[in-house]
């Protein structure tokens, strides 16, 4: 799954400048805001959509992930970004969606997979 990952601040900038500017301009600029943000998050398996925020927003109703402190997290290894296998065949396996796990310091999963 690809996501777009946003300060709520961004989407209220982005919000008021699609205003006064075209959607993809708007998404240009956004994009700029969150790499300089967050920097290269392809690196923590965080992979951004071909569309743009907003318009991923208009043209399919997915909104962008508000960040709350959960990239910084995933840049210490606190949390990890898992692929998630959907589907087993004799020797192989289908890799879908990604899935964050969280890995939190002294916290286990019980016998039921339960954190």
């Amino acid at each position: 799954m690809q996501f777009h990952v946003m300060t709520k601040e961004f989407i209220h900038f982005g919000m008021v400048l699609a205003k006064h500017l075209p959607v993809k301009v708007v998404d240009a600029i956004l994009i700029i805001l969150s790499w300089f943000q967050y920097w290269n998050l392809p690196k923590y398996g965080i992979v951004r959509p071909p569309l743009g925020p907003l318009s991923l927003k208009a043209e399919t109703g997915r909104s962008a992930v508000l960040d709350v402190g959960t990239v910084s997290k995933i840049k210490t290894g606190e949390i990890q970004v898992k692929k998630l296998i959907v589907a087993f065949k004799p020797g192989k396996y289908h890799v879908q969606i990604q899935l964050i796990e969280l890995m939190l310091k002294g916290c286990q999963r019980d016998s039921e997979g339960e954190w």
